[in-house]
């Protein structure tokens, strides 16, 4: 069975993974740039440092049109982008050099600098979003193996509505609900994990259930595949969620069903 990304969510994701790279390159050119410490190096990094926040800031916005634009567009717009990264990269090493050349000996000073420059000219972006893409078409066909976890489908989906901790705490509003609508079926010789299961369960299965759907919907093609992964899949997925959290639930939930028998 192949999973595969939406063409625009697949994009989306490969330019994030490509901005977060950006700043890992900038932090390098920042660190290298205060080990020196120099005032005229400082003067020369700080347009540079100002042009690649505008490119960075052109990245987010550039994928916040992803799906409106299509990925021509957002192909070509990239390429440009690359280009600027790189003229504002080689405007700064130019500077550097002319430094360099007047230091003579204190030259070599300036090595690690550079290198951490070129590290970020030297990126092609084509490249990196066909590998970043690839890399996440492998991680999501990786699901299948077994059954996966709701954190694990909502990091590799980056689906943040499926953060454990978040569904849990939106289902048990729900379960809250349907304790206050059954509390007459609930007595003190009661388990309350039995209750749950009987009057709560269902309610609070289904709506996880639900919204992992909605979520997956969203991002995955839907495709024989797709289908196989929403139908079959996450009712698996959901089964071993509440597995996990069915427990908590009743304890947390116990406090409150034992002062509606106390009210009676």
């Amino acid at each position: 069975m192949v999973l595969m990304l939406k063409t625009e969510t697949a994009i989306s994701i490969a330019i994030r993974h490509y901005t977060n790279s950006i700043y890992t390159n900038i932090k390098k050119v920042d660190e290298e740039s205060s080990k020196l410490n120099y005032k005229y190096l400082n003067e020369m990094i700080a347009p540079f440092n100002s042009e690649i926040a505008t490119i960075q800031n052109t990245l987010v916005a550039l994928n916040n049109v992803v799906g409106e634009k299509g990925a021509k567009y957002v192909e070509q717009k990239l390429i440009e982008i690359d280009a600027h990264i790189k003229e504002t990269c080689v405007n700064l090493i130019t500077k550097i050099q002319i430094k360099q050349g007047e230091l003579k000996l204190f030259a070599s000073k300036f090595d690690d600098l550079l290198s951490a420059i070129l590290a970020l000219a030297k990126r092609d972006v084509t490249t990196f979003i066909k590998l970043s893409m690839d890399k996440k078409s492998e991680k999501i066909n990786a699901l299948n193996d077994g059954i996966p976890t709701v954190s694990e489908i909502s990091s590799v989906l980056r689906l943040p509505e499926l953060h454990s901790g978040d569904l849990y705490e939106e289902a048990k509003d729900e379960a809250v609900y349907q304790a206050r609508r059954n509390y007459d079926k609930y007595n003190e010789n009661t388990d309350t994990l039995e209750f749950i299961e009987a009057y709560i369960y269902p309610s609070i299965s289904e709506l996880t259930l639900d919204i992992m759907k909605s979520a997956v919907k969203k991002v995955i093609v839907q495709n024989e595949d797709g289908e196989v992964f929403l139908n079959s899949k996450l009712p698996l997925v959901n089964s071993n969620f509440w597995k996990r959290n069915l427990g908590k639930l009743a304890r947390e939930l116990q406090p409150m069903l034992d002062e509606f028998v106390e009210e009676e």
